[in-house]
């Protein structure tokens, strides 16, 4: 009869035994090493950083745990030592594992996964801010620096005719060196922006202002929520516990095994869901609101562009009042007989074409600006 019941007792534990070598396989097939055909290696440091440490924590989740066990049973031999009644000495081995760490596993990777996504999100809407307003700028000084090599020609011809002026001593050294002055100037001043568009170039990233600050920010926002959704989401699963075991226990007789499953539920989920719900709605309010997050220096550089095309209003205004007045000027020199009405007409065209390279530098940056604002939907 004892050897009808201990079959009976096998026949019912067979299949938690199964269970246990099957969550085993599943487990070291989940955590074996990538092969030839995974994803590539991730293209940034920090990425490479939270795989490896969600790999790392999730290896200890999908692995099965194995143990060891030694019992002396009292005389008596009623002690019940958890799985059977035994007598004597006895020692059991173990394997345990738990299907409910396995899904833990794959959604503490996906984590990670998460992680890098949120940060490259928002590296891509910092950058985005770092280069400002030298987006709209570089298009603005490459501008300048054109309409100044356009103009070449005109002042090589004042040098030549303030020369022939020279030689004929129809003005002065002093005048001649005045001209040669203000041509040096417009020229400093276009290696000045030329060199200016060239550093921009070499620190904007490759393709920039394809995607608007608003789009970049709320996928930075939305990256980060998911992110912190899946924590949430794996710290759900703490209060439980679902442990499947499997074991052997040597003896004279032959070898007998045993099974065990538990299922474990902490009644403090209940608080704590209710907690992690208003850590979601606040996490979600810092992000849109709170100073230094993504959204929060977005909105200081609106506030940035909208003053500083407000100042190059005002800058335009006076520059063409600047520009009305050499025109003027130099229509009354071209009707003036005076013997300097030449040369003085060479410095105010000089002048003019200075003050005009001032104003397609700021109306070239003015209408940069508005298209940026325009592209950012005028947020």
């Amino acid at each position: 009869m004892s050897r009808v019941r201990s079959h009976d007792r096998s026949a019912r534990l067979a299949p938690v035994i199964a269970a246990v070598v099957s969550a085993a396989a599943v487990s070291a097939t989940m955590s074996a090493p990538a092969r030839a055909e995974d994803p590539p290696k991730p293209a940034t440091p920090y990425c490479a950083k939270v795989r490896a440490r969600s790999s790392a924590d999730a290896a200890l989740l999908f692995a099965p745990t194995a143990s060891v066990q030694g019992i002396k049973f009292p005389e008596n031999r009623t002690t019940d030592a958890g799985a059977v009644v035994g007598a004597g000495f006895q020692l059991r081995t173990a394997l345990s594992i738990s299907p409910l760490d396995i899904y833990k596993g794959t959604q503490v990777k996906d984590a990670g996964e998460a992680d890098c996504r949120q940060h490259e999100a928002r590296e891509a809407a910092l950058e985005a801010l770092a280069a400002g307003a030298d987006v709209a700028r570089l298009p603005a000084l490459k501008r300048a620096v054109a309409f100044l090599d356009g103009r070449a020609e005109e002042r090589a011809q004042i040098v030549a005719k303030t020369d022939e002026r020279l030689a004929a001593q129809a003005i002065t050294l002093v005048d001649a060196t005045e001209v040669q002055k203000r041509v040096s100037a417009i020229l400093r001043r276009r290696a000045e922006l030329a060199g200016e568009a060239r550093r921009l170039e070499a620190k904007l990233p490759p393709s920039p202002g394809q995607a608007s600050l608003a789009a970049l920010v709320a996928k930075a926002e939305g990256a980060s929520m998911t992110y912190e959704r899946q924590v949430s989401h794996v710290r759900s699963l703490e209060p439980w516990n679902v442990q499947v075991m499997g074991g052997l226990i040597p003896q004279e007789r032959p070898v007998d095994y045993f099974g065990m499953v538990t299922v474990g539920f902490n009644f403090g989920a209940f608080s704590r869901n209710a907690n992690e719900s208003r850590y979601l709605d606040a996490r979600a309010e810092e992000l849109a609101r709170a100073r230094g997050e993504v959204a929060d220096r977005a909105r200081l550089f609106r506030k940035d562009v909208v003053e500083v095309r407000r100042a190059i209003r005002e800058q335009l205004t006076a520059t063409d009042d600047e520009t009305r007045r050499l025109v003027e000027g130099k229509a009354t020199l071209e009707r003036s007989p005076a013997p300097q009405a030449l040369h003085t007409l060479a410095v105010l065209t000089l002048e003019q074409q200075s003050v005009e390279g001032e104003r397609v530098l700021l109306e070239s940056l003015s209408q940069e600006l508005a298209r940026m604002e325009e592209k950012n939907d005028g947020k």
